[in-house]
């Protein structure tokens, strides 16, 4: 192979190289306007926290949302009555009376008659407790309640 040969091949490799170079320094400006973007979306806008985290506050979002996305699942998936009770339950006894489980139990069953408290009882040998009651219109408004937080979260 002649000199001239030589020099024309080099000067083909050369273009071919600074041509390659060329679209490698595109890439990586292109991944570079990419993992910006990735950190704004992640950190809400508020700034880059710098490439040299690496894929650490990626992770860290994935995880804040995984754990948040567990947490609305876990609410969707308590029954209405379950969130219903609970509002009830936080009521500070404000029942409309209380009745013995085993009256509430005879009522399901027949027709009959019980004694209806006003405050809770408890009954010392046993670890049984009157069972509250409440009004229509206090179950209303639990339910209302507790479908309103659902509809804010």
């Amino acid at each position: 192979m002649s000199e001239a040969a030589k020099i024309i091949e080099l000067i083909a490799l050369t273009d071919r190289l600074k041509l390659e170079a060329q679209i490698h320094a595109q890439e990586a400006r292109a991944a570079n306007a990419t993992i910006a973007d990735i950190y704004q979306c992640v950190t809400g806008s508020t700034g880059e926290p710098g490439n040299w985290n690496g894929a650490e506050p990626v992770r860290q979002r994935i995880a804040e949302l995984e754990a948040e996305n567990a947490a609305l699942r876990a609410d969707a998936a308590k029954p209405l009555t379950d969130i219903v009770l609970q509002s009830l339950a936080d009521l500070k006894d404000e029942a409309a009376a209380h009745m013995w489980p085993e009256d509430l139990e005879r009522f399901t069953k027949s027709e009959a008659t019980a004694k209806a408290c006003s405050v809770r009882l408890g009954r010392p040998k046993a670890p049984q407790h009157t069972v509250q009651l409440y009004t229509a219109e206090q179950v209303r408004a639990a339910i209302d309640a507790a479908r309103a937080g659902k509809e804010q979260k």
